[in-house]
């Protein structure tokens, strides 16, 4: 009984096209998920905040500065900004030139509003690793935090060069991933035509 057994050349474009389809549908899906980020949090509820002192003392990092960067940042299921903001005085933590912190996008999520060229006086506490503050910190418009600007005192200024890195965006994210797909696929696709040359 003879079966039927595809020839080298069919093998070869049956591998290609599947490589081809895989690849096309990775950078569909990477497109979809930049376009359509999805949010899903719950409408943002606060406690009451505790007076300055009570908040530095929960905080781990307390510190004014103006803000000099703001990207967006995280995936898919969520969205979070990270912000640059260098220093100009601090109450509590190390005593860096500037800081990253991280926030919700949405203020939905309890996200904080930062904006670019503007001070402020951060409530900061790590989280994996991470400085982040949110809405219902003590975090504020350095120009309306007299409260705490008279409770907490002068604070200190920065006296090391530890300058923060800020990370890369979500787009930059998607555009290095796309790229390298690309570059898999088309590597790939060499390799194919060129096993397909070798086997004529």
């Amino acid at each position: 009984m003879i079966l039927f057994k595809p020839s080298n050349k069919k093998r070869g474009n049956l591998e290609m096209n599947l490589l081809l389809r895989a690849g096309l549908v990775f950078l569909l899906l990477m497109t979809i998920a930049l376009v359509y980020q999805t949010n899903t949090a719950l409408a943002c509820s606060c406690a009451q905040n505790p007076d300055p002192k009570k908040a530095l003392g929960n905080a781990t990092a307390v510190f004014s500065g103006v803000v000099t960067d703001i990207k967006r940042t995280g995936g898919l299921w969520e969205s979070s900004v990270a912000v640059k903001i260098v220093t100009i005085n601090v109450w509590k933590g190390q005593k860096n030139n500037s800081f990253i912190i991280y926030t919700a996008e949405q203020s939905a999520s309890c996200g904080y509003e930062f904006k670019k060229g503007e001070e402020y006086i951060v409530y900061a506490y790590e989280n994996d690793g991470k400085l982040s503050t949110n809405y219902c910190s003590r975090t504020a418009l350095l120009k309306d935090a007299k409260e705490d600007l008279q409770a907490l005192g002068e604070g200190f200024p920065p006296n090391n060069d530890n300058s923060a890195r800020m990370p890369l965006s979500s787009t930059e994210k998607w555009a290095y991933g796309g790229a390298g797909s690309v570059l898999f696929a088309g590597t790939v696709f060499a390799v194919v035509k060129r096993k397909k040359r070798n086997t004529k």
